[in-house]
């Protein structure tokens, strides 16, 4: 059974503010609000009149993406409390953990090229690990191009660098790196993925296979849209390139609190 929109009310709470209940019956919107402004409630709220107005209806799902493990745990007890017959299509992750169950339910519909066995290998490079690899990769270049790799910052180098190169379908297809960024990232996955009997990789890495798989894959990315016609991003103005390219793949709206 459903509820009209205009005889709907919040659960748990008196009322919504004005500026709320606009934000909350919009196709999608973009919320900001400073800490403890209640915007994990508000996204609770925002599930329950997506699932009792049947605006998402069954079986149809909603995706919640946070950064930290805590605050998807928060979103998720939320909406449990607040709608426990709703709860199972409430769906509330990491981007870390979403993009490792893309790439461990459909590893098999990556291309050849870059397939993956289930027994891979995840690691967490250092700032000082990344700037060795930069290192080295410099070494066996002329001075010109050395210096270029030498000035990445192993801070950024993974959400920057690696985070916003799109993998081709095939190795064979990277065109010619026309900068420093790009050769780099190329060595990067050479490195640790390309020529590895057993591939390492790091969330970033986990990142763009996702998203690779999403992209050659048009039944699974079909598939993903009718499953999530709507995503929460948490702390949108902290997302990454590749976290919301990849995010943005799998739904026609994305809700950016």
């Amino acid at each position: 059974m459903t509820t009209s929109s205009a005889d709907w009310l919040p659960h748990g709470i008196a009322d919504l503010e004005p500026a709320a209940w606009e934000a909350l019956r919009a196709g999608s919107a973009i919320v900001t609000a400073g800490p403890g402004a209640g915007k994990s409630e508000f996204l609770a709220q925002r599930a329950g009149y997506l699932f009792e107005t049947g605006i998402c209806r069954s079986p149809q799902q909603i995706l919640a993406i946070s950064f930290k493990r805590s605050a998807a745990t928060n979103l998720r007890h939320r909406v449990a409390a607040r709608l426990p017959e709703h709860a199972h299509r409430f769906n509330s992750m990491t981007f870390d953990a979403f993009t490792k169950s893309i790439v461990d339910r459909f590893r098999g519909l990556l291309p050849k090229d870059w397939a993956i066995g289930a027994d891979y290998s995840i690691n967490f490079p250092s700032k000082r690990d990344i700037a060795g690899f930069l290192g080295d990769v410099a070494d066996g270049l002329d001075r010109e191009s050395a210096r270029a790799v030498r000035a990445l910052s192993p801070d950024t180098f993974l959400s920057n660098d690696v985070g916003v190169a799109q993998l081709p379908a095939l190795p064979s297809q990277q065109q010619k790196p026309a900068s420093a960024s790009e050769y780099a990232v190329q060595e990067w996955w050479k490195r640790n993925y390309l020529n590895e009997e057993s591939p390492t990789v790091d969330f970033v890495m986990l990142n763009r296979l996702a998203d690779l798989i999403i992209r050659c894959s048009p039944r699974l990315q079909r598939a993903l849209r009718v499953t999530y016609p709507f995503v929460f991003v948490d702390e949108f103005q902290d997302t990454t390139y590749a976290q919301y390219s990849t995010s943005r793949r799998c739904s026609v709206r994305t809700e950016q609190p």
